[in-house]
């Protein structure tokens, strides 16, 4: 190996075993082997000799040397007994163990605070937030920053959101997170400049904003609040048929905004058939079977509410299995249908003639423009057989009346009187014939044409009148 000068002076003097030139640990070497060292810049040599045996066991440095205690090693730290190497070839003490800067390595590099670069104990520096930011800080936003000895993060340009979300509150965002979030995300100013009249107005009509305190509507008190719909019990008055529907309970959805109507019934089905449901598809005739038969609404619509529909002239024409009054055909239970009258008229209904009609729910006939023939012979006959309920019987001032007629004297126009005896042209008239105020039906024939039916003359050329009969 290579002489390594140390930079100390040897004493001329020194002789000193070292060890075997053979292999470390006591080695078995036979033979000496001396080994001289040049030993810094002094004049004087150190020599090594190592004896026969190998086993050295005193240091190749006297106590005398130049190199201290400190500095120097022991014969134990520069070299074991057993050491093979020889003086020349081990090293100084300052080349064996090095400076403590050369043998450990430099000591860590001091933290240098404004760098940007967080190290060591530092927290952050600068821009190196180590990730964090103002939410992860516990704020709502803002621009978290370091502190100037970078032992802290500075919040003061962080913000937590507050005030009341349903009021002009000035700051950004309101004391809700999620109302904040709801409003901000439509309208990003109510979180970057600040809470206004307009966020206040947009929180009054976001659902996640009810019930989040301060002004905002609270859902679940029992008292509407813009912009509920209703709350709890308080449904603002209005009921299931109010909603469109025919009958139920009408409830609050949870969360105030409209009305629960999953409980209220549209009554449905045919209501001329056991339908299973309560009331039928029309309303008019499921009220008019109800109210002879609530079941029929209540528990259900069955074969004896259909009868009743179908005895019910308001259940006619509404559809389904209903007779439909105005097809003009006669169905169960019509008794007419338009102009089908089944083959009745008015003579059929006891009446001397006119015109037969329907009533407009085919419920029955109409007799309305039937009558009976009037104008009968009062002169000649009792009045009580020849007369009409409504006639009386007027004749001339004669004793006996040589002349006479039934008449109605309560006609309002023509409409109003009895029929005309057949055979004859004079019309039916209703007037005043007499001048007493009293209008009266008569047969006019003062007229060329009007013609007295037979039997009768023309009394006074005005009315048709019966003669007395010698």
């Amino acid at each position: 190996m290579a002489v390594l000068a140390v930079g100390l002076t040897a004493c001329p003097t020194d002789d000193v075993s070292v060890g075997s030139a053979g292999g470390g640990g006591g080695g078995d070497s036979t033979g000496t082997e001396s080994d001289s060292a040049t030993m810094g810049s002094g004049p004087g040599t150190a020599t090594d000799v190592a004896d026969g045996t190998g086993t050295g066991a005193t240091d190749s440095m006297s106590a005398t040397d130049s190199m201290s205690a400190t500095d120097s090693m022991s014969a134990t730290d520069s070299m074991s007994a057993t050491d093979s190497m020889s003086a020349t070839d081990s090293m100084s003490a300052t080349d064996s163990m090095g400076s403590s800067t050369d043998s450990m390595g430099s000591s860590t590099d001091s933290e240098v605070c404004g760098d940007d670069v967080a190290e060591g104990s530092e927290v952050c520096d600068g821009l190196d937030l180590g990730g964090q930011d103002c939410v992860m800080q516990g704020f709502d936003r803002g621009t978290l920053g370091c502190q100037d000895d970078c032992m802290a993060f500075d919040p003061s340009s962080c913000i937590v959101y507050g005030g009341d979300c349903c009021a002009n509150n000035g700051s950004p965002g309101c004391d809700d997170a999620g109302c904040t979030a709801a409003v901000c995300a439509v309208d990003p100013d109510c979180c970057n400049l600040g809470w206004d009249a307009m966020c206040a107005a947009a929180a009054l009509a976001e659902p996640l904003c009810y019930g989040v305190g301060g002004s905002c509507p609270d859902c679940g008190n029992g008292s509407i609040e813009a912009p509920e719909a209703c709350d709890g019990a308080d449904l603002g008055g209005q009921d299931c048929v109010s909603q469109g529907f025919d009958l139920g309970p009408l409830g609050c959805q949870g969360d105030c905004l409209a009305f629960d109507t999953s409980s209220c019934i549209a009554y449905a089905g045919d209501c001329c058939a056991d339908n299973g449901s309560p009331g039928c598809d029309d309303a008019g005739c499921t009220a008019a079977v109800c109210a002879a038969n609530s079941d029929c609404c209540n528990l259900g619509w069955d074969a004896t509410c259909a009868a009743a529909a179908l005895a019910e002239p308001l259940c006619y024409g509404v559809g389904g299995s209903c007779p439909d009054c105005g097809n003009g055909s006669i169905e169960a239970p019509e008794a007419c249908d338009g102009a089908d009258l089944g083959g009745a008229d008015c003579i059929s209904e006891g009446f001397d003639g006119g015109t037969l009609g329907c009533a407009p729910d085919c419920s029955g006939l109409d007799v309305t423009n039937c009558a009976n023939e009037g104008f009968g012979d009062c002169v000649n006959n009792p009045p009580a057989v020849a007369c009409l309920p409504e006639e009386q019987c007027i004749t001339d001032l004669a004793m006996p009346p040589t002349q006479g007629v039934c008449a109605d004297v309560t006609c309002v126009d023509a409409s109003d009187c009895p029929l005309a005896p057949p055979g004859g042209t004079a019309p039916v008239t209703c007037t005043d014939v007499t001048g007493e105020g009293i209008n009266e039906c008569i047969l006019a024939c003062f007229l060329p044409g009007q013609i007295c039916p037979p039997g009768m003359f023309c009394a006074l050329g005005i009315a048709c009148a019966w003669p007395a009969v010698p």
